[in-house]
C-alpha cells in the first residue's frame, strides 16, 4: 500500500497521479483535492515530528495553494510535482501566524503538490504525547493519513485507533482512510509512546 516517495511514504496511486491530473486541472469551479496522503513520523531525523502532504488538486492552474499547519511548523519543501518523473518545482512561500495554527501559501504549477515540514519538540526519556491535527485546505474526496511507529519506542498507542497496520522496511505504519472530507472536518490523532533514553526513537532507513 505504500512506496518510498522523496523522503517519506505515500500511497502508490499518488506517485503517478500527476499525469492524469494535468489534463483535467482546468476547472473553473472552486478547487477540490481528488486524493491526498498525509505522513506523520515522530523523530525521523530530528527530535521533532516530520510531516508530509502530497495531493492531487482539481482547479485552475497556476494557483495559490493555502494550507493550515501547526503554529510552530518549519517548512522544508513547498513544491509542485511535474511529470513524467515527479520532478520538484519548489516555490518561494509565505507562512503567517493564525491563532492556534499558521497559514502556508505558495503557488503551484501542476496538479500534484508536495509539502514537508517539522513541528513540535520531542526530547528526553519517558512518555511523550504527540498531538497532530490535519486541517483540510479544500474539500478532499479521498484522504489517507499514516502515522509511523518508531522502532525504538515502546507502549505505542494511537487515539483514535487506526483502520489498518502495515509492516514496511522495519517499521509499522498505522493508516486512516477518510472520504469526502470538508475543510471544517479537522482530523486529529494523538500518539503516545515511551522512550528509555535520548537516542532517536525512529529507525532511519
Amino acid at each position: 500500500p505504500a512506496v518510498w516517495q522523496y523522503r517519506v511514504f505515500v500511497p502508490v496511486a499518488l506517485a503517478t497521479a500527476g499525469s492524469a491530473g494535468q489534463a483535467r486541472a482546468t476547472a473553473s469551479t472552486a478547487p477540490q483535492i481528488k486524493t491526498m496522503a498525509v505522513s506523520v513520523i515522530p523523530e525521523y531525523d530530528q527530535p521533532r515530528v516530520l510531516v508530509s502532504y502530497q495531493g492531487e488538486i482539481d482547479g485552475t492552474l497556476p494557483m495559490e495553494l493555502s494550507i493550515r499547519l501547526p503554529a510552530d511548523a518549519e517548512i522544508s519543501h513547498a513544491c509542485s510535482l511535474t511529470q513524467p518523473d515527479n520532478g520538484h518545482v519548489c516555490e518561494s512561500y509565505t507562512i503567517d501566524p493564525d491563532g492556534e495554527s499558521s497559514l502556508l501559501k505558495y503557488q503551484i504549477v501542476s496538479p500534484v503538490f508536495y509539502v514537508e515540514y517539522y513541528y513540535g519538540s520531542v526530547s528526553g526519556a519517558g512518555q511523550r504525547n504527540l498531538d497532530f491535527t490535519f486541517w483540510p485546505p479544500y474539500p478532499v474526496e479521498s484522504l489517507q493519513l499514516w502515522v509511523h511507529e518508531p522502532a525504538r519506542a515502546s507502549d505505542f498507542a494511537l487515539s483514535p485507533g487506526p483502520g489498518e497496520v502495515v509492516e514496511d522496511k522495519g517499521s509499522r505504519q498505522h493508516g486512516y482512510t477518510y472520504t469526502n472530507v470538508t475543510p471544517e472536518q479537522r482530523q486529529k490523532v494523538r500518539t503516545v509512546l515511551t522512550k528509555s533514553g535520548e537516542k532517536m526513537a525512529f529507525l532511519r532507513f
